[in-house]
């Protein structure tokens, strides 16, 4: 079975036709320590909050998954970042579109957004990272 991250990435793929790359990631670091491509998205897994198991033999726990979506676009022509801001926000909309009440699988509950901010603008590079979230159950076998 794919994993919420996968799916993720693939959803983006399929609906954000403009990227010139969609590819999964480790973490942050390691988007930013590669090549990127402009306009891109890195997709990875960024947490889990684990809510109270219930049961005596078999073990049911909530799980939220948080995947972080980073959008990397590039304007060398404003040395303030506007075009670039703006750009980014408006792949930053068509993820939105995609990903906010689509649900991903039978076991995940619809994508909510959870976050977003600056990560970095840098040498006409702006890099966005906005964290989107599920729920799922995991249990004991």
């Amino acid at each position: 079975m794919p994993t919420l991250r996968e799916l993720i990435e693939q959803r983006i793929s399929d609906t954000v036709s403009e990227f010139k790359e969609v590819a999964g990631a480790a973490s942050l670091a390691s988007v930013l320590a590669n090549r990127t491509s402009v306009p891109g998205c890195y997709v990875f897994r960024s947490n889990n909050r684990l809510g109270p198991g219930h049961g005596d033999i078999v073990i049911t726990q909530p799980r939220e998954e948080y995947i972080a979506c980073v959008v990397v676009t590039g304007n060398v022509r404003d040395s303030r970042g506007a075009e670039g801001a703006d750009e980014n926000e408006a792949f930053c909309l068509k993820i939105q579109e995609a990903l906010l009440g689509w649900q991903p699988s039978v076991d995940h509950e619809p994508l909510e957004q959870a976050s977003g901010k600056l990560v970095q603008f840098k040498n006409g590079m702006f890099i966005w990272m906005d964290i989107y979230k599920s729920r799922t159950h995991i249990r004991s076998q």
